[in-house]
Parts: C-alpha cells; sequence; structure tokens
C-alpha cells in the first residue's frame, strides 16, 4: 500500500486543500492509515496542474482525492484481508461515490443512462445522469462506494428501476469482470 503513494509524496508539495480533504485524510486515520500521502497533500496548491489518468480536473486537488480514495478502499482490502469488513468512514463513502464518477465519467463508454445512488445512512443522493432509463442503488454510503471499487456486488445492493441499466455499466467496469 506504502509503495503505490510514493509519487504523490515526491511530486505534491503544498498547503492545506480544503476542510473535504481534510476529512478525506481524518476518514483514512480513522481506520489505521498513516502515509507519506497524508503530508504530500498538505504541501501542494491544490490548483497546481498535473498529469492524470483521467481527463479532468488534472489538478493537485484532484490527485490527492484520488489518491485518499484509493489508500482508504486499500486500507479496507487489508483489514478484509484479516477478517475484518469495516465500513468506511461516512463523509469519505459520500465523497468516494462522486470522486468515483469524477475519475471515471469520461473513460465509461456507456452512454444513455441515469444511476441515482442513494445511501441510506445519509439524505444526500449522488445522480450520474448520461441521459436514458434510469437505476437507483441504495445501500450505506460504504457499501455503494466499495461497490463501485469492485469490493461489493450487486446483490449486495437495493437496486430498483432499470436493472438492465447498471448490468450494461457493469459490464463495461474492469473491477466487476476480473
Amino acid at each position: 500500500i506504502g509503495r503505490s503513494n510514493e509519487w504523490p509524496h515526491s511530486h505534491l508539495k503544498p498547503s492545506l486543500i480544503s476542510d473535504l480533504k481534510l476529512s478525506l485524510i481524518l476518514g483514512c486515520s480513522l481506520i489505521g492509515l498513516k502515509l507519506p500521502l497524508i503530508d504530500a497533500i498538505n504541501s501542494v496548491s491544490p490548483d497546481k496542474p498535473c498529469a492524470t489518468w483521467w481527463t479532468s480536473p488534472k489538478t493537485a486537488e484532484a490527485i490527492a482525492r484520488h489518491q485518499a480514495q484509493e489508500a482508504c478502499v486499500h486500507a479496507w482490502d487489508a483489514h478484509l484481508a484479516i477478517g475484518k469488513d469495516l465500513e468506511l468512514p461516512q463523509a469519505v463513502a459520500l465523497d468516494g461515490i462522486s470522486e468515483w464518477i469524477n475519475v471515471h465519467n469520461e473513460w465509461t463508454q456507456a452512454k444513455d443512462f441515469t444511476i441515482v445512488f442513494a445511501p441510506t445512512d445519509s439524505t444526500e443522493s449522488i445522480t450520474w445522469n448520461r441521459g436514458g432509463n434510469s437505476v437507483t442503488l441504495s445501500a450505506t454510503a460504504s457499501d455503494l462506494t466499495l461497490f463501485l471499487n469492485g469490493r461489493r456486488d450487486l446483490n449486495q445492493l437495493k437496486a430498483t428501476g432499470d436493472v438492465a441499466v447498471i448490468s450494461g455499466f457493469l459490464a463495461e467496469l474492469p473491477a466487476h469482470n476480473s
């Protein structure tokens, strides 16, 4: 886990990013994650241009957000490996849904779908609207984020609406096809 975070640590050098990023850092700390990533996030200007594999935004803040999400999911993996199926902290998980959509929006080839993510532990719903038929996925924010990252199966969520929408969407995702 630590090795994958050496690149951001060596390339990001700014000050505090935002309350959201701070909550991600604290969320990662709550599940026992302590990496050079935390120092890196606090050491760079959030709007500094950076290379990314996704289309937009290409900033230090976007990399910090993405790395924080990946670190939390991989910390969850490590806990699961020793038999502990933990919930991701709610603030981290809620942001994880939006962050995942943001990073994968251009990458996903499927068009004409609307997926509503309805966390059962929040009043906030997150909609990925690309037109067409819609499906609503309900579960805890943690389970929805873990689902998007290939750690939960669709049958662990409640799906209402046009379930064929989600089946077509999942067929594209490497995490759900391995």
